[in-house]
């Protein structure tokens, strides 16, 4: 075996596919046991029996690197959510759209806690347009 195999090439790429995996499954137990079934394969495809302890070495690794991960994400998650709750109290909850200046959207009803739920990206609330065409639609394409 190549020792710069062993000892730099597999672990770096454990960490990076661990890092992508985890974004993708979002667990790190999926992120361990899919890189010890792959590890698993190539032990006995490529390797001898030996490669087996590196391979366990690896797969912990893995799941290091994805709660690290996680970690990361849920702590930048909480300081973004911060910011964005005392953003939100000095700020109003209206925005002028770029492309029709006198169109202004209002977002109301827009849940303060949607940080701490699953998915923070989704925004509840009731968008309201203020502005000439209040039914949608442009007088031209009547």
């Amino acid at each position: 075996m190549n020792a710069l195999l062993i000892f730099f090439a597999f672990p770096i790429a454990t960490i990076l596919l661990a890092i992508v995996l985890e974004k993708v499954l979002d667990s790190p137990i999926l992120v361990g046991l899919t890189f010890f079934a792959i590890y698993l394969v190539i032990t006995f495809a490529f390797f001898d029996s030996d490669f087996l302890i590196l391979a366990i070495i690896y797969t912990a690794l893995a799941v290091l690197t994805a709660i690290f991960v996680r970690f990361v994400r849920n702590c930048l998650m909480k300081i973004c959510c911060q910011q964005t709750n005392l953003a939100d109290q000095t700020s109003e909850s209206a925005a002028t759209a770029n492309n029709d200046p006198g169109t202004t959207v209002i977002l109301t009803n827009v849940n303060p806690n949607s940080c701490q739920q699953n998915n923070p990206r989704v925004i509840t609330g009731r968008i309201q347009l203020n502005g000439n065409n209040s039914n949608g639609r442009c007088c031209c394409r009547r």
